[in-house]
């Protein structure tokens, strides 16, 4: 990467220092004259450009009309129109592979606001006088690789309009950085002493604070100092915490958000969440300090972590928690140890002593004895047993083993009387068991081992060990029990049943592991319209962010994919008279976009790429749905996901 001023010239008279690169460069390059007010601190171009676009990694220019780096384009420039030539044959095949990137750039001088702006948008450029090159008003313009030619190539410029300063011109070869670059440049754990410096100028900053409170109040004994754990950005807890160097505030935002989030040109590129002020990627800082204290509430505390808004630091950064949360969660180990549902019993009905066989009813009274019970009351775990043993020794052969059959007489065999409706599925399946494989497993060991689905579904096990089968089955019984279907999806009855049948030490359920089982997870119905909007403002970062958790990516691409499910457009098809599948899903779609409040989202058009993917994954009759969108500029999605499996009806990273 080249480290001088852009014109070459060596001498240093009337030159900057960059405050990033710390290399001199020529004021009268910048377009600053001697008498002119010299700002303080001046990033240089090179610094500019890649701190603009990070994952576009400055290489070096390529030379214009084979003599100059960058061209000045002065105002006014009404009409104005250039013709540059240049070649690349050094890095032609590399660009041909695609491991580099030829990009132009235009970019007003002294524009103290932004890294990076085009003078105007009405700036028309064209190579080889017949490719258009597109460009974002705050960011490169990009040529394609199968538009650039051996030898001599030109570059047309035509500014449509009078613009309000000069601007400076040129063409780069850039080099393209993954954001898991970007973030182990700032968390990098090979440069240690560094990061212990940081680390202890942190803590001391912490404590400057907390002191400064103390001297507010004197009759304080322990200053207390409120720290922010969530992210305003997406409004989840951070994770790797970071701010502005130049930031005057101790609260942080999530860095893969805001990475990913700036990662396409916006107005508002690279402005801190908090405060508003300008803060790229190279003057972003980790907040080491509160990451210890994240991992260590986490670990102390994993029931409640995800709904700690803030924590109190004192002077040695020791944390402290409102008492109301402790006091839930200590409530949440109480509710799972002493559930409604969770009765150490389940009667066996007398009318299966009326209903069956002799053998089955002889069988019964035999278990009974054995296992020492003088009444009708047996444990879940005798349950479970009693059901094997009438499988294993055929006892089941009378009955047809359709799941209609199979469900009624699981109702026949136990009294259910004493079990209310809602707590067929279990209230405890809301709590927050998704962040880890650990709390997935607790669950399974405190709840669904001893409930009366999880009992059913044991049972169903038997005969029909298939997902879909077991779906059924439950659906079946709760129309038997008078649950409505609403309740069933809202109780999470999938995620139920595929817990219920956890294997611990094979880490799968049915064989589907952790991954796959939270990408089962379905949404109602009449979900479907607010989940877009909900998306579209909230959660669309989560979709190509890598490092976020599996189970949010995949389970907010399956939800996506639901929000077309195809049982909907048919639905919906009764009210749009005689219009197919295909037809309805594209009306419906262009419907929902054309709506203020999903236009005005700037990521909006990342979530339709992802949903049209999905849809052409799902079915062959969509699998040209993008060509019904070309006025949406999309680009090429396909390339955009091809890092995306899919599996069956499972899609994930």
């Amino acid at each position: 990467m080249q480290k001088q001023c852009y014109c070459e010239q060596n001498n240093i008279l009337d030159s900057f220092i960059c405050y990033v690169c710390h290399k001199n460069h020529h004021w009268q390059c910048y377009d600053y004259q001697i008498t002119d007010k010299q700002p303080q601190q001046l990033r240089c171009l090179q610094c500019s450009l890649t701190a603009n676009n990070p994952q576009m990694q400055f290489e070096t220019f390529v030379k214009l009309n084979n003599k100059f780096n960058v061209a000045i384009i002065k105002k006014p420039a009404q009409l104005l129109e250039k013709v540059f030539t240049f070649e690349v044959n050094q890095y032609y095949e590399e660009l041909k592979k695609k491991s580099i990137i030829l990009a132009i750039f235009c970019t007003k001088t002294k524009e103290p606001k932004k890294l990076y702006e085009w003078p105007s948008k009405n700036v028309y450029v064209e190579l080889n006088n017949q490719h258009h090159i597109a460009y974002h008003i705050n960011d490169y313009g990009f040529i394609p690789s199968t538009c650039i030619q051996w030898g001599a190539n030109s570059i047309k410029v035509k500014v449509g309009e009078d613009v309000e300063s000069n601007s400076l011109l040129g063409i780069v070869i850039v080099k393209s950085i993954k954001i898991s670059e970007l973030k182990s440049k700032l968390i990098d754990v090979g440069r240690e002493k560094i990061i212990d410096s940081i680390i202890t100028q942190q803590k001391q900053q912490y404590q400057d604070k907390i002191k400064s409170l103390s001297l507010v109040d004197d009759t304080l004994q322990d200053s207390l100092f409120s720290v922010k754990l969530i992210d305003g950005i997406t409004m989840q807890q951070l994770e790797i915490p970071v701010r502005g160097k130049q930031c005057q505030h101790f609260d942080c935002f999530e860095l893969n958000a805001y990475l990913t989030m700036n990662e396409k040109p916006n107005e508002n590129r690279w402005k801190c969440p908090i405060c508003n002020q300008l803060v790229p990627y190279d003057q972003l800082q980790v907040d080491f300090v509160l990451i210890d204290i994240l991992h260590e509430i986490k670990c102390d505390h994993p029931k409640i972590f995800h709904k700690l808004q803030r924590v109190q630091l004192n002077q040695y950064l020791e944390y402290k928690i409102d008492e109301k949360y402790i006091e839930e969660e200590t409530q949440i180990k109480r509710l799972l140890m002493n559930s409604q549902t969770l009765s150490q019993t389940v009667k066996i009905n007398d009318v299966i002593l009326e209903k069956a066989t002799d053998s089955v009813v002889k069988f019964i009274q035999e278990f009974q004895r054995k296992d020492n019970y003088s009444s009708s009351l047996i444990t879940f775990k005798s349950a479970r047993k009693l059901l094997k043993k009438f499988h294993k020794k055929e006892l089941f052969k009378n009955l047809e083993t359709n799941q209609i059959q199979l469900s009624k007489f699981f109702i026949d065999m136990f009294d259910l009387s004493n079990y209310y409706q809602t707590y067929i599925f279990e209230d405890q399946i809301e709590l927050q068991y998704y962040e880890s494989l650990q709390d997935f497993e607790l669950i399974c060991k405190t709840i669904y081992q001893q409930t009366v689905s999880g009992l059913f579904i044991y049972y169903i096990k038997l005969f029909h060990p298939t997902v879909q089968r077991m779906t059924q089955s439950m659906a079946i019984l709760c129309t038997q029990l008078n649950v409505k279907p609403a309740v069933i999806h809202s109780k999470k009855m999938l995620e139920l049943i595929l817990a219920t049948a956890y294997d611990k030490e094979q880490k799968t359920s049915l064989g589907y592991n952790f991954k796959q089982i939270c990408c089962m997870s379905k949404m109602r119905r009449d979900e479907y319209y607010s989940n877009v909007l909900y998306l579209s403002q909230m959660l669309s970062f989560v979709f190509y962010n890598t490092e976020i958790s599996s189970f949010f990516i995949v389970r907010n691409c399956i939800n996506l994919s639901n929000i077309f499910d195809l049982f909907y457009f048919q639905d919906k098809g009764k009210e749009d008279g005689q219009m197919d599948d295909y037809q309805l899903t594209i009306k419906l779609i262009k419907e929902v976009y054309s709506l203020k409040i999903i236009k005005e989202n700037p990521n909006i058009l990342d979530i339709l790429r992802l949903i049209l993917y999905l849809l052409s994954k799902r079915d062959r009759k969509f699998e040209n749905v993008l060509d019904s969108f070309k006025e949406y500029n999309l680009g090429d999605v396909k390339s955009k996901f091809k890092n995306m499996e899919f599996n069956g009806e499972y899609y994930y990273l």
